[in-house]
This record gives structure tokens, sequence and C-alpha cells, in this order.
């Protein structure tokens, strides 16, 4: 329903509340299949899905993240690129007669990877607790239900 229809109708608030809490429900569901693909990518292994996908998280929690915590993203993507420029495996680092261009780049690129991955490790550990702290990830009622039964009536 579009705010424009609702407001020649005079119920405005009401419908902006309900747009407003079904843009937070889409939000948590996009976060939930993120964290799913992300949980998914570590069993592989493979550092630029799981980065990729780290950095869409970051994406989604940005708004909520307070000013330290989006500058502490903000040191993890200078420290990964940081990487990516001091590896680039584009060219020969000395003169030799007999290189295979291809194996060449493999191994700068496993290369590099092997020196991202404990930025990664970091990076996922940190957002992931970001999103936690701002109530951003869905839980079990078990996980979450903080209130012991003797307290309940």
């Amino acid at each position: 329903m579009c705010i424009l229809s609702a407001r020649l109708r005079g119920d405005s608030m009401v419908d902006f509340k309900e747009t407003e809490f079904n843009s937070s429900v889409a939000t948590l569901k996009r976060i939930d299949a993120l964290m799913m693909e992300l949980h998914k990518a570590g069993f592989d292994n493979h550092s630029p899905n799981r980065l990729g996908l780290l950095r869409r998280l970051n994406v989604e929690g940005h708004e909520k993240f307070t000013g330290d915590e989006k500058k502490k993203c903000i040191k993890y993507e200078m420290d990964l690129l940081n990487v990516e420029i001091n590896n680039d495996e584009s060219k020969v680092e000395k003169n030799v007669y007999h290189v295979h261009p291809e194996k060449y780049k493999h191994n700068k690129l496993i290369e590099k990877w092997k020196i991202m991955k404990p930025i990664i490790d970091s990076y996922e550990l940190y957002v992931i607790g970001c999103l936690d702290r701002h109530g951003m990830l869905m839980k079990n009622k078990e996980e979450t239900d903080e209130t012991p039964e003797t307290w309940e009536d």
C-alpha cells in the first residue's frame, strides 16, 4: 500500500507503522538468509564467498551500528584492501627464465587468501557480534528467554 493513498484516506500513521514493521521483518529475514549462507560457506572455507556474504551482512546492519562499530568495520575493510594491494598477482616479482603465468597467478592468489583468512575470521566474529548486540539475529525462544520459570505465575 502506498503512503500517498493512505494519506488520502487519513490513516497514514497506522500504515506507516505497519510498513516500518514489515521492513524490519524483511531485514531480519535477509540477515537470517545471509547467516545461513555464511554458515554453509564456512564448511567449504571458501574465503571469497565468505567475504562477500560478510560484506552484505555489514550493509544490512550498518544502519543500526554505532559510530565506533562502523569505524571498526571500515578498519577491517582497509586491512583487507591493503592485503589486496600488496599482493597483486598480475606481475612477476623478479626476472626469471621459465615461469608459467597461470601457476604463478594461482600461487599468488592462494598466498593472498591465506593472509586474508585471519582478517576475515575476525571481521566475521565482529559483525555477527554487532548484529547480535542490536537484536538483529533470529534466535529460538529458548535462546532469548531469560525469565526463570520460578518468576512466572
